[in-house]
């Protein structure tokens, strides 16, 4: 009954045999988050949630995290090596060098209402990826 209420939310639509489950990432993915969101939390962390999928994948998965973090109003706490990512899932970036540096860049992004297709190609992506590598990568 769980995921039959929850499907809708989670988008957790195909053939849940265990086979499948057991070696399909992305069904692993939307199991974990299914999960995490059981419990209707307020704060959703995720440490490199895309990190073993495939990009076409990676970015069915962030427009239906996008998605959920819209309807249920969470907080969402994002880890990534991802630039690009980052940049499209976020309304805030704050990016991290190791000790003693802490925090090097702290960029609050306006949020849009464009489609997640629009969003990704927005010249406002591109320019916050300049300015997110300029921040990783000073001259």
């Amino acid at each position: 009954f769980f995921f039959s209420s929850r499907r809708r939310h989670t988008r957790l639509q195909g053939d849940w045999s265990s086979d499948v489950c057991s070696s399909d990432l992305g069904m692993q993915m939307r199991l974990s988050l299914a999960r995490a969101l059981a419990r209707d939390p307020q704060v959703l962390l995720l440490d490199e949630p895309f990190a073993a999928v495939d990009d076409f994948l990676r970015m069915k998965l962030q427009d239906s995290v996008r998605a959920l973090h819209d309807a249920r109003g969470l907080t969402t706490i994002l880890v990534t090596h991802n630039l690009q990512e980052a940049a499209y899932l976020s309304d805030r970036v704050v990016v991290l060098q190791p000790a003693p540096r802490g925090i090097v860049a702290d960029f609050l992004l306006e949020r849009s209402c464009l489609s997640p297709a629009e969003r990704r190609r927005a010249p406002e992506q591109f320019e916050f990826l300049q300015q997110l590598s300029a921040a990783l990568f000073p001259s």
